[in-house]
């Protein structure tokens, strides 16, 4: 039975819609349910903007935008959505992103402010507001059908030999799901138009960070060509952001070239039947070969940014920390002895640690710092944004060097995940929790070490806050910034009457002091057109050391406080930040290189008598795109002001308790209207996948191989067609997630026969036919469990239909001398399985279900003559199996990303699960008063399930996987129905599914992935190839307590695995393989009649032979 239930799940979802459906267990798709707090939404004439209790400045704020933005975007790309746009703020965690579900008309912003070292500062809601909508606007433009059919699906499964129709046939050994998308817009084309949103507009810029990154590209030769640029696929975080920065510069030389008109124009081309390259669409646009726009931007950019920099003398300086890509915020301990600073060393994204190393070069990692969401699968079907998962934050030391401040997210028990102030001991190494869920990061200790300042975020803005290190949540707030604003980086001067700080408001930072008398707040560097950032005072309090781009460099200096003489430490190509200068007088600073930050150090007497620097100078251009028309409304927008705006009062909020309130909003373009309200149920609308399936299993002409080697095309057709399954996949939400449908049904139209067309509608035929069909519906968080834990609620439904000619074999005796005669007569299987779950999320990595499924399997015989009784038997319908299962399972999934996780997967994953299942099992039929009567066998099964693979790194970078699977049943049912299988496609690949089967079970395999192309970038049609890898397998393992006596040794085999990972429509993730194994060892199994085999014996021989396994999916890992 378990092979029932395993094959409904791989062949109505694993393989076919990603991220709808891949296990629908699996953690990466669960979150907390956060439903402590309640929704309201505030409606606007193109706008539902819902959000939690205690976020209503930041709606009201996002309405406004929202609205004042549309009118640009939806005129340049001449086209507006179907429906009112939703935009859910999320405010559960200390994470800042944005994404755009463009198939639903949907956009999720995370509000607290983004702070990433790759991007220069923006105001953030202006900023994130624009990117998503365009995003909405720009691919729905350039869709090649309705939002409302994401794509089509082809799929065809071919199946081993040896099947058993009362379990659906038997498993497959190869698996093909196409897609044929309704999106075809490459990613450096779609973040460079939301980057760029429209000529004029000033809340995304072109600033120094972003030329930091595409100057040291260009200038080193490692830019990206066309094809990189076009997926996220096998991409560092860096290089996720390289996809951005080049699409941006790219988007901003076509507008200037050839008018902004040009991007409409691409994405129309884009959306046109046929077209499956950015080049042709180019091409189609402009006249141009795309390629050759490309190479002219390449071409402009090595001129311009040779140019700029050819007056440059670097500095000299040594490498500290040279691996990993992000290495921030140096500073030695109070004694001299040991460095400290974050690195994401060692891993492929922005994780980030913080690490002490001493004098001897020898380091240790403390703590992880940035554990948030990096380990949340993307789902580039649905939402363009990759994620951006760094959140700044800097630490410090206390003044005896005996403890270190720093920040890091925890989880407290509503499953929010914020921000809290730990110390560390350096002696004892233990970690004492400071704060609890209090949102504050950056701390400082004070040169008495009596108080910490940091940085405390609250309602979508940030305050200086100061705390003691002796009192727990001794939190108390400084400054009294209200409107947005972003503080960063606090420093206090020897005295603790100052505390220096960068804060931004609306774009750039500038340098600010607070007045711990007076409580006033100072500007002290500030510039419109200069960035100031990351102050630090000097050992003796006589030096401000900053970082600063009034050239469009970063770079270090540092201000004298007595005279206020300011001086450039550094000359750098690409930019230098977060200095610290040490009593020996050597400054240590982050600096960024074409692969990423590294510390650096340098003698500060070398750096002031260096020679002479030089200057970055480049020329800018005149032919820079204008808003045209709407320069006097865009300039409106330029020229914000948000900090009117202050949350609902309690008239407000107790009128949209009960009812609507209603008011009116100043925009730049008038007032609107706007209706705010408790959260109503709203949904996505249905999405539809249609399917055309060849599921291949009942082969009524022989092996569809054999036919078409020997030119037997008709039958071959004849098979396809018994065995076509057009249907169709549909998917619903609502939009803050709380409910999610999904299903779809597959019917095999010409499994059963029609004697005319009429006769082919018949209800009764069409009930008849062969089908695939399933419902989930899942609702997370049950209302009255306000904590973490609280379980989603899963309904699962499943239904499958098997026809089978002749599928029942009946002994009669004619005569009573006569031999025995055999009867044969149609016979249908119709298996269904109700489940509900529930499912409790214990971490990001781990979760529990329980659950309790009821499966009636039903099986039906048609009408048949009995020569034995001389009488027409009538067909008969009864369940040959029922069983209710309860269960529980524990999953966790401790996998890491890297750049080949998808096709060589590193770290820890697997499940734990046990079940109980009382049911009964069709034994026989007996002939009573000429009708068939079946008799059961009752059954109690207790069994248990253990599944693991580990992923791991060895000698020369080599990876590795180890995979375990047990089973055990604590009874013996001795019925094939109820025997678990460890062979085939999801198990030991050298041997048939059938051939290894028991009570109890056990498989381990280890295999090694080799990489033999790497950043392939190859386009053909709609597909980009990426990487091929090789594996290379050795497994063993057996069936014990077997009905047919597998032996008690074990079978082992050996096998090897050719695994290339492609991108289809620039979007959908897909990955080829096929495998070929061997068994060592041969064995002869006689299995039962409910098996079909190609023997009159039913004995089949297993081992020593080569099976080939093959599929175009989703996952290499299907289950």
């Amino acid at each position: 039975m378990r092979i029932t239930k395993l094959l409904s799940v791989l062949l109505l979802m694993i393989c076919f819609v990603p991220s709808l459906t891949q296990a629908q267990t699996d953690v990466r798709f669960y979150d907390y349910p956060q439903n402590h707090l309640d929704w309201y939404t505030i409606e606007s004439e193109h706008f539902l903007v819902h959000f939690q209790e205690g976020n209503s400045r930041s709606a009201q704020v996002v309405s406004r935008i929202a609205e004042e933005v549309q009118p640009p975007i939806t005129q340049l790309y001449q086209y507006e959505t179907d429906e009112k746009v939703s935009i859910v703020l999320k405010d559960r965690e200390d994470y800042s992103n944005g994404a755009a579900y463009f198939f639903d008309n949907k956009i999720d912003i995370w509000l607290p402010v983004l702070n990433t070292p790759l991007r220069g500062t923006h105001n953030w809601l202006r900023n994130v507001i624009s990117h998503e909508y365009t995003h909405i606007i720009q691919i729905q433009k350039g869709m090649k059908r309705s939002r409302k059919i994401p794509a089509f699906y082809l799929q065809w499964l071919s199946y081993e030999d040896v099947r058993r129709p009362d379990v659906l046939y038997g498993f497959p050994n190869g698996i093909i799901t196409m897609p044929f998308a309704t999106v075809n817009i490459p990613a450096w084309l779609a973040e460079g138009t939301a980057q760029y949103q429209t000529a004029g507009l000033l809340y995304e810029t072109w600033d120094s960070h972003r030329d930091m990154i595409l100057r040291t590209r260009i200038l080193s030769d490692t830019y990206f060509s066309l094809a990189q640029m076009g997926t996220f696929s096998s991409k560092t975080s860096l290089e996720r952001e390289t996809v951005y920065n080049q699409g941006y510069a790219f988007v901003i030389y076509l507008a200037n070239r050839f008018g902004d008109e040009v991007l409409r124009e691409i994405t129309s081309a884009l959306g046109e039947k046929g077209v499956y390259s950015v080049e042709e669409a180019i091409e189609m646009a402009r006249g141009i070969p795309g390629e050759e726009v490309f190479q002219s931007w390449i071409d402009e950019r090595k001129e311009f940014y040779t140019d700029a920099t050819s007056g440059i003398n670097p500095t000299i300086s040594d490498t500290v920390e040279p691996s990993g890509f992000y290495n921030f915020f140096p500073q030695l301990s109070p004694d001299g002895t040991k460095l400290a600073y974050l690195s994401n060393k060692g891993i492929d994204y922005g994780l980030m640690s913080l690490y002490l190393k001493d004098l001897n070069g020898k380091d240790k990692e403390i703590a992880v710092i940035d554990d948030i969401k990096y380990h949340e699968k993307q789902n580039h079907v649905s939402s363009m944004e990759p994620l951006v998962t760094f959140l700044e934050t800097s630490f410090s030391f206390s003044p005896n060097g005996e403890k270190i401040a720093y920040a890091i997210n925890k989880k407290n028990k509503y499953g929010e995940s914020y921000r809290d102030i730990f110390l560390y001991d350096v002696k004892s190494e233990e970690n004492k929790r400071l704060t609890n869920s209090a949102r504050i990061e950056s701390p400082e200790w004070s040169p008495s070490g009596e108080k910490i300042v940091a940085v405390q975020y609250s309602q979508g803005t940030q305050n200086l806050a100061l705390l003691y290190p002796g009192q727990t949540d001794s939190v108390k707030q400084l400054t009294n910034y209200k409107s947005g604003e972003t503080v960063y980086t606090p420093e206090w001067n020897q005295a603790e009457s100052k505390i220096y700080f960068a804060k931004a408001k609306l774009d750039n930072r500038d340098i600010y002091i607070y007045d711990m008398a007076s409580g006033i707040v100072i500007p002290y560097l500030n510039d419109k057109y200069i960035d100031y950032r990351d102050p630090h005072l000097g050992p003796n309090g006589e030096y401000l050391y900053y970082s600063a781009n009034p050239e469009g460099i970063f770079n270090i200096y540092r201000i004298s406080l007595q005279t206020g003489e300011e001086e450039k430490l550094t000359s750098v190509m690409g930019g230098a930040f977060m200095p610290y200068i040490g009593e020996d007088g050597t400054l240590y600073f982050s600096e960024f290189h074409k692969d990423g930050y590294k510390i650096k150090s340098a003698k500060e007497l070398n750096l002031l008598t260096q020679p002479q620097m030089g200057f970055y100078e480049p020329a800018f251009p005149d032919d820079i795109t204008s808003p045209g028309a709407d320069f006097e409304y865009i300039n409106k927008l330029n020229d914000f002001d948000d900090t009117d705006i202050r949350p609902f009062g309690a008239t407000a909020e107790a009128i949209a308790d009960t009812g609507t309130y209603r008011y009116q909003m100043t925009t730049i373009d008038g007032n609107k209207d706007l209706e705010y309200r408790e959260y109503e149920d709203t949904y996505s609308g249905f999405s539809f996948f249609p399917v055309l399936r060849f599921d291949n299993y009942s082969q009524i002409n022989g092996n569809n191989g054999s036919l078409i080697k020997n030119g037997k095309v008709g039958k071959f057709g004849e098979n396809l067609l018994r065995d076509a399954k057009p249907g169709v996949y549909f998917s619903s939400r609502d939009v803050i997630d709380k409910l999610s449908i999904f299903g779809g049904i597959m019917v095999g139209v010409a499994s059963q026969p029609a004697e005319s067309i009429g006769g082919f509608f018949l209800p009764d035929r069409l009930l008849g036919l062969d089908r695939d069909a399933f419902l989930i519906a899942e609702h997370r968080g049950l209302p009255f469990i306000e904590r973490s834990w609280s379980p989603t609620i899963a309904l699962e439904i499943y239904n499958l239909r098997r026809n089978v000619s002749d599928g029942l074999s009946i002994e009669e005796f004619p005569c009573t001398s006569c031999l025995p005669d055999t009867v044969n007569t149609n016979i249908a299987y119709d298996i269904w399985e109700a489940g509900l779950y529930f499912r409790s999320k214990l971490s990001r990595r781990s979760m529990l279900e329980l659950g309790i499924a009821y499966s009636p399997y039903r099986v039906s015989t048609d009408d048949f003559y009995s020569r034995e009784l001389q009488a027409q038997i009538s067909g008969s319908s009864s369940q040959y199996f029922r069983g209710t299962t309860y269960s529980g399972s524990y999953t966790f999934d401790y996998y890491t990303y890297s750049n080949d996780a998808d096709i060589a997967p590193l770290g820890l994953k697997g499940y734990a699960r046990y079940q109980f299942q009382p049911s009964k099992l069709l034994e026989e039929y007996e002939i009573k008063d000429g009708s068939l009567v079946p008799v059961f066998k009752k059954s109690n099964n207790h069994s248990s399930e253990i599944h693991m693979r580990y992923g791991f790194k060895t000698f020369g970078d080599q990876a590795f996987q180890a995979r375990i699977r047990g089973f055990h049943y604590f009874n013996n049912p001795n019925d094939s129905f109820y025997s678990d299988y460890v062979g085939g496609f999801l198990g030991m690949r050298s041997y048939p599914y059938f051939a290894l089967g028991g009570s109890t079970t056990g498989f381990a395999s280890l295999s090694w992935f080799a990489p033999i192309f790497r950043n392939i970038n190859k386009q053909a049609g709609p597909y980009t190839l990426d990487k091929v890898f090789a594996r290379f397998f050795f497994e063993t393992g057996n069936g014990w307590r077997s009905p047919y006596d597998t032996g008690n040794n074990l079978k082992s085999g050996i096998g090897a695995e050719l695994r290339l990972a492609l991108n289809g429509y620039y979007l959908f993730p897909l990955k080829f393989f096929v495998s070929g194994s061997y068994g060592f060892n041969k064995f002869t199994l006689t299995l039962p009649d409910d098996f079909i085999t190609n023997s009159q014996s039913n004995k089949v021989t297993y081992g020593r032979d080569i099976l080939i396994h093959f599929g175009i999916t989703f996952d290499f890992e299907l289950l």
